[in-house]
């Protein structure tokens, strides 16, 4: 249906049982990969591990795209597990990755790393990485879910040991019902030992005439939450958050 893994270029331990991520190129085909409706040794790539083994530069990448499929699998990035206080962090890095394209479905509008996540995010420090909202206006009537790590964080699913100093930008168009966070846009499930050091930009926005809808979520770790219980433990938000406002 959608081709080998090699046609983009992951590597599979079979071993140790994840898809390798070496490089830059290696994160996006990541996030292809995980659009496929195929299937990898019985298992559907969006529930496959991945795990980084050398720090991610995106700098010369400007092609990056939200997923279109939920993240059931595992994304790693080390082994420093923050409960047990390690003296240095070695986990992996992704820094100067811009994000601007994102994944609408329906009414909703997703944009980070992942679009939605039931399975797991851990062990990875994000640094210097843009997420940018910029077409919000003609999407004004969807729910917009923003994040680093994911838009939407459902339930069961767990991001741990992941800081953040990146940069989370909701642009200056008219935008709608709004859940924007740091980490995660709108969150249930389980969230530990995380931090974000980073910015959130709510920014002032253009309405060009159309009714405001003034629900806008924001926070440094999480947006905002739903019915579904969150569980946030151990986890600080030292980074700006600006609300959103009206452009004069």
């Amino acid at each position: 249906l959608d081709g080998y893994p090699s046609l983009v270029g992951l590597e599979y331990d079979g071993t140790n049982g994840y898809f390798k991520i070496n490089n830059e190129y290696d994160l996006i085909s990541f996030s292809k990969m995980i659009g496929f409706q195929s299937s990898y040794l019985g298992l559907a790539y969006n529930r496959h591990n991945y795990r980084l083994l050398d720090d991610i530069d995106m700098a010369n990448i400007t092609t990056y795209a939200t997923p279109t499929r939920i993240f059931r699998g595992v994304l790693s990035g080390g082994t420093s597990e923050f409960s047990s206080a390690p003296s240095t962090n070695t986990n992996k890095y992704i820094y100067n990755l811009t994000i601007t394209r994102p994944y609408i479905f329906n009414t909703d509008y997703f944009i980070g790393l992942t679009s939605s996540l039931a399975g797991t995010i851990r062990n990875i420090n994000f640094y210097n990485n843009t997420v940018v909202v910029t077409d919000s206006n003609t999407n004004y009537g969807k729910n917009f879910y923003i994040g680093m790590a994911t838009g939407l964080q459902e339930s069961g699913a767990i991001v741990r040991n992941v800081i953040s100093n990146s940069t989370v930008n909701l642009g200056t168009e008219a935008i709608g019902r709004t859940y924007a966070g740091g980490l995660v846009g709108h969150a249930s499930g389980t969230i530990s030992y995380s931090a974000h050091t980073g910015t959130l930009n709510g920014n002032l926005h253009n309405f060009g005439g159309l009714t405001i809808n003034g629900q806008f979520s924001l926070g440094g770790i999480v947006g905002g939450t739903g019915t579904s219980a969150l569980t946030l433990t151990n986890s600080i938000n030292s980074g700006s958050v600006t609300g959103v406002g009206l452009a004069s």
